[in-house]
């Protein structure tokens, strides 16, 4: 049963194979497929620093001031692709 799947299967993958996308019996359609892809995002965070307080009384006085810095960082994600594929047109 075995060696029949791999005939059968071998059989469609050399007819998809052979098939010339200028025969009139061939049809064509267009399949989506996805791959993972590294891409590269604004990656915030906070940080803090002493500089001086707001006000007339506080210019001896530090305060600690947050300040939000982006950085380059880097996630998977997914792209949508489409590729043409060719089958035998109905009937043939």
């Amino acid at each position: 049963m075995k060696l029949h799947m791999v005939f059968v299967l071998g059989m469609h993958l050399q007819l998809g194979l052979s098939l010339s996308s200028n025969d009139p019996n061939v049809c064509s359609y267009w399949e989506s497929f996805t791959t993972a892809m590294k891409e590269s995002y604004a990656h915030p965070y906070t940080q803090t620093s002493k500089e001086s307080c707001d006000g007339t009384w506080s210019f001896f006085k530090t305060c600690d001031q947050p300040k939000i810095i982006y950085k380059t960082a880097y996630r998977q994600g997914v792209k949508v692709d489409y590729r043409r594929r060719y089958h035998c047109c109905q009937g043939y």
